[in-house]
C-alpha cells in the first residue's frame, strides 16, 4: 500500500533546472532590468508549474525546484540574523567550471528571528496536493564555506570556530515547532511513530488534541499509538469515541474492527468492518483488512469474496492477500 507519510519510497533533494522563464527573469535581474518584484511575478507563475510536474510523476513530496535561490545553500544562511553574502573576487572552482564569486559572511551575532523562506513553504503547501518540503543546508556547510577573516571580530573574537553555539541556536529556532499549534504537535507526533517512539509519540498527540479537542487527525491517531502500544482497551474507546463524534468516518470503524480482531474479538468486529466499507469502499485496505477477519473466524469463503473485490482496486495487495488466504487453506 502507498505511504502517506515519509521517508517515501521515491524521494528527491528537489533542486530543477530553471526553466527558461526563470533563466531569464534571473538574468535581467542580475543587469537591474527588472524588479524584485517583477521576478516574484516570474517564479509565482513557474513553480506551480514545477511542482505539478513532481505531481505527475507520482512524487508524493515536493518542493518548489529552488526556483527561487541563487545557490542551494547561501540563500538560507543570507536569511539569517547578521549573515550576508558578498561579492568574492573568486567562485568556487569545480572542474571545467566555477560558481559565480559569492560568500559569506558574519557582521554580528548570528540568530533567526524571521526569515523569507518560510513565506516560500507556505507557497508550495498552498498550491499542492501532497506534501511539501523544503531542504536546507546543514550547519556544518555554513562553517565549511567562510573564508578567513569573514566573522567579525567584534562579534566573535574567536573568529570562525567562535560561531558553532549561535549557529547551533539559529538552526534549533528555524526548525522549531509552533507550540500553540495542534497541527505542529501532531505532525511531530507522527514522525516520533515512524521511527517507533510510540511513548513520545503518545504525549505529542495527547498534546494537539488539548490544543484542539475537535482535531479529528490527532484524534484518530492517539488511537493507533494505543494500538501499536497494545494498549487495545484505550484504543477500542478512542475508536467508540470518534465513531460517536464522527459518525462517517470511515478509518475510525475499520480501526476498531482492526483493534477487537486483534483482541481476539473477530466476530465483534465484523459490523464495523462493513460499516467502514460502506463509508468508503473504495480504500483497499478496508477489504484487506476484512478478509483477515474472515480468517480468524474460519470463513475463508467470505475472505475469498473480499479478495476477489481488492483485485479491482490494489491487485499487488490482492495477491498478498491471496497468498495468505491459501496458506490458511493449508493449514
Amino acid at each position: 500500500m502507498k505511504r502517506t507519510k515519509p521517508p517515501f519510497r521515491a524521494d528527491h533533494v528537489g533542486s530543477y533546472l530553471r526553466s527558461a522563464a526563470i533563466t531569464e527573469a534571473r538574468a535581467k535581474r542580475d543587469k537591474g532590468q527588472i524588479s524584485a518584484a517583477d521576478l516574484k511575478k516570474v517564479e509565482d507563475a513557474e513553480i506551480p508549474k514545477v511542482i505539478k510536474k513532481q505531481e505527475d510523476v507520482g512524487l508524493q513530496c515536493v518542493t518548489d525546484g529552488e526556483y527561487r535561490r541563487m545557490f542551494w545553500h547561501y540563500d538560507f544562511y543570507d536569511g539569517l540574523d547578521n549573515v550576508e553574502v558578498y561579492e568574492m573576487d573568486h567562485g568556487i572552482q569545480f572542474q571545467g567550471v566555477q560558481t559565480k564569486p559569492k560568500g559569506i559572511r558574519v557582521t554580528g551575532k548570528i540568530d533567526f528571528s524571521s526569515h523569507p523562506m518560510l513565506e516560500h513553504f507556505k507557497f508550495v503547501k498552498d498550491h499542492t496536493k501532497v506534501m511539501p518540503k523544503m531542504c536546507i543546508p546543514a550547519p556544518t556547510v555554513f562553517h565549511f564555506r567562510l573564508e578567513p577573516g569573514a566573522v567579525a571580530k567584534s562579534a566573535y573574537p574567536g573568529g570562525n570556530d567562535a560561531i558553532f553555539s549561535d549557529l547551533a541556536a539559529a538552526y534549533r529556532k528555524a526548525v522549531a515547532l509552533d507550540a500553540s499549534s495542534a497541527e505542529a504537535i501532531n505532525n511531530l507526533g507522527e514522525a516520533l511513530g515512524e521511527m517507533k517512539q510510540f511513548q513520545p509519540a503518545l504525549q505529542a498527540f495527547q498534546k494537539a488534541v488539548a490544543l484542539d479537542p475537535k482535531y479529528l487527525k490527532a484524534r484518530y491517531n492517539m488511537g493507533v499509538t494505543y494500538d501499536r502500544l497494545g494498549q487495545m482497551k484505550y484504543a477500542e474507546f478512542i475508536y467508540r469515541i470518534l465513531i460517536r463524534d464522527f459518525p462517517d468516518f470511515a478509518l475510525a470503524y475499520d480501526s476498531l474492527a482492526v483493534s477487537l480482531s486483534k483482541s481476539g474479538r473477530a466476530r465483534e468486529a465484523v459490523p464495523f468492518h462493513e460499516r467502514a466499507i460502506s463509508l468508503a469502499a473504495g480504500d483497499p485496505s478496508f477489504y484487506f483488512n476484512y478478509s483477515l477477519t474472515c480468517l480468524m473466524l474460519g470463513d475463508v469463503k467470505r475472505a475469498q469474496e473480499q479478495q476477489q473485490k481488492l483485485r479491482a482496486l490494489d491487485p499487488a495487495m490482492a495477491e498478498r492477500l491471496a497468498t495468505l488466504i491459501a496458506k490458511r487453506q493449508r493449514s
